[in-house]
């Protein structure tokens, strides 16, 4: 991922929220870089994850998925949010993926994104649909010290081309334990410490609560309440 500090967004501290669809017509809607967001907005007229905490438009754009053979293209939108605290620095960073148009029924994504090493891999496909979350930690240069990334990514692809795809970056610092390095976090890292252990666990909860909800976001009814009782991030913290 490439680090998303938010120097700009100073100037646009007082931007109201926004709640909109973040597409039209397949293109990106007009926006407000920094403007807040609501929990109804939608991205493809689905329903997106807020966790009751205050999230910031930082991009938005369109894709169109290759067809392989007879396939349909899909065309795709992505929007980038990220959740700032009191000084705006970036403390997670959400990455949503959906489909913006649709395909034959018998259209699916092929793939194993639950396949490698993870710290935490869940997979729930069935059949054709692909639904896996997974959790991941990694360094990003920074200055004065490196920054401790965790990486939550859940992968939700069933027929149609229906995609819905997105992925948590979240600062280590605002769990409180910015002070750690991937190192820590192996397996015998794991094993040597019992709130990293318990953190994982608590992370892991967290997450197959998103990805329930995600697979259920991206029913044809496309649901606006899927995500209404799933908690923010921040409560994941150890010693909140």
């Amino acid at each position: 991922m490439k680090r998303i500090f938010l120097t700009a967004f100073f100037v646009f501290g007082s931007l109201q929220a926004s709640a909109v669809e973040f597409f039209k017509d397949g293109k990106p809607a007009p926006f407000e870089k920094g403007a807040l967001v609501e929990r109804w907005s939608t991205a493809g007229g689905y329903s997106i994850y807020t966790g009751g905490d205050l999230w910031r438009i930082v991009d938005v754009t369109t894709q169109v998925a290759g067809a392989i053979n007879n396939a349909d293209e899909i065309n795709r939108g992505t929007v980038v949010l990220v959740n700032v605290d009191s000084n705006f620095q970036d403390q997670a960073v959400q990455v949503l993926t959906t489909n913006l148009s649709s395909a034959s029924m018998d259209q699916f994504v092929t793939g194993s994104p639950c396949s490698g090493s993870h710290i935490v891999a869940v997979n729930k496909a069935r059949g054709r649909d692909d639904n896996c979350m997974t959790i991941n930690v990694r360094s990003v240069q920074s200055r004065p010290r490196d920054l401790l990334v965790f990486d939550v990514r859940i992968v939700n692809f069933k027929s149609a081309g229906r995609a819905y795809v997105v992925t948590f970056h979240i600062l280590a610092n605002a769990l409180n334990f910015g002070d750690t390095t991937p190192a820590d976090w192996t397996p015998a890292g794991l094993e040597a410490s019992a709130e990293r252990k318990a953190l994982i666990a608590r992370m892991r909860t967290w997450a197959e609560s998103l990805q329930d909800a995600a697979n259920k976001a991206s029913d044809f009814s496309k649901p606006q309440d899927v995500f209404d009782n799933i908690p923010s991030y921040k409560t994941l913290a150890a010693n909140p």
